[in-house]
């Protein structure tokens, strides 16, 4: 059974039931305060990260009669979240990104099949 009061010599014990009474108001507010910088961590989690690079519009020509614009192909993108943090992955030749476990990201099929084939991707 264990004791509820200290003995006469244990100097620790007494000044951790004393700090315990005083401090009990700090405590309360920094697990309070902790409480709220972990909630907005994983919110920030939530919002989607988006991976694909924003290329300027191509310019359109005029050829007589016939206006002549560059065709563009879109990726179809992926919403996807990463099991772990990963710095400085390169995807492709050129292609250089930062993961963050658990964060959202949107990204073209083609990262998500790479990261998948890695097994990296939560399902």
């Amino acid at each position: 059974m264990p004791r509820t009061q200290t003995r006469h010599g244990d100097f620790t014990g007494k000044v951790k039931a004393v700090n315990t009474v005083e401090h009990a108001n700090e405590v309360k507010e920094r697990a309070a305060t902790m409480t709220m910088a972990t909630a907005s961590i994983e919110a920030a989690k939530d919002e989607v990260i988006d991976l694909t690079a924003q290329k300027p519009a191509p310019e359109v020509e005029s050829v007589g009669d016939v206006e002549v614009s560059a065709v563009t192909v879109e990726d179809d993108l992926v919403n996807f979240r990463v099991n772990t943090t990963m710095e400085q992955v390169t995807i492709g030749a050129g292609n250089h990104f930062d993961f963050v476990e658990g964060q959202q990201y949107r990204a073209p099929r083609w990262i998500y099949k790479h990261l998948d084939e890695k097994g990296v991707v939560f399902h």
